[in-house]
């Protein structure tokens, strides 16, 4: 059920009242569960009632009193055939609405011109502790010319990982910043409907 559950976040203080926030944010996350959303995504795959609530740092870095990675988004090992890369700046929340899609080893232009369509992007407002977005323009993004090669590089895995493990896949990965290592958050099994 990728997309189907909220994601929600914590942002720990140190201090006791954090557990009772924990447990909030975990009920809410179950009563995701009963969603029309989620309903509707068991009954078409025939599924029980049921889930896990993963936890997991949020990648990134702070700018001012927001956090973001440099890059986000989701890939595949075969999307209609080919590995397919989609990436944004910032969180990568909605990534299949404002996404550019990549499958093919491209070069700096083709990543420039892809990448700026994208007018808004996905922040953690830490003073908040919610997500937000805000225009791009507001943002700290880094464009260093070996950014684009993050994409080459995840396209290539994406190939080695189809051949040597012939299952498709489906991963959710952030890059923090342009000095990080690409960091895979979710991985699902896929069925490529070519």
């Amino acid at each position: 059920g990728n997309g189907i559950y909220e994601s929600l976040i914590f942002m720990p203080t140190g201090h006791q009242e954090d557990v009772e926030e924990i447990w909030q944010l975990e009920r809410q996350m179950y009563e995701g569960e009963f969603s029309d959303s989620a309903i509707q995504w068991r009954e078409k795959e025939n599924l029980p009632i049921g889930m896990a609530i993963p936890i997991q740092k949020l990648i990134g870095n702070t700018h001012g009193n927001l956090f973001y990675p440099a890059l986000s988004g989701t890939a595949f090992t075969s999307w209609l055939g080919k590995p397919t890369v989609n990436v944004v700046f910032g969180l990568g929340g909605g990534v299949k609405d404002r996404s550019a899609q990549f499958t093919e080893k491209i070069d700096l232009d083709t990543f420039l011109l892809k990448m700026a369509n994208q007018e808004r992007i996905q922040v953690v407002d830490m003073d908040k502790g919610a997500w937000t977005s805000i225009e791009i323009e507001k943002a700290d993004i880094q464009m260093p010319e070996s950014l684009f090669q993050r994409v080459n590089e995840i396209l290539e895995k994406l190939a080695k990982l189809k051949q040597e493990g012939g299952q498709d896949s489906y991963l959710e990965w952030a890059l923090a910043d342009v000095n990080s290592q690409i960091q895979v958050v979710q991985v699902a099994s896929f069925e490529d409907k070519e």
